[in-house]
């Protein structure tokens, strides 16, 4: 074989079905195909995580509102009995 016959059986050795081009590109599929796993996995779980904090500042938020109203009540009975106080 001359040089360029040495040529052709190295391209031919690289495109071939059970070539190193083939081989890369089925390890480059696979990998693909893990990293969409785990990116689809990983997208799951940011969204268990942001449904639970959204829950727990609603819960937060309603706390919040009960206190103001419970602070609104005692403020006008403290008022209303400095009222009485004073009148007496």
């Amino acid at each position: 074989l001359g040089v360029g016959g040495l040529m052709n059986v190295i391209a031919g050795s690289l495109v071939s079905s059970d070539g190193t081009v083939a081989s890369q590109n089925t390890a480059l599929t696979t990998q693909n195909a893990q990293l969409s796993q785990r990116q689809d996995t990983t997208q799951s779980r940011i969204d268990a995580k942001k449904a639970a904090l959204t829950a727990q500042y609603t819960a937060m938020e309603t706390a919040i509102s009960t206190l103001q109203s419970q602070g609104t009540y005692l403020t006008q009975q403290i008022n209303s009995l400095t009222s009485l106080q004073s009148s007496n």
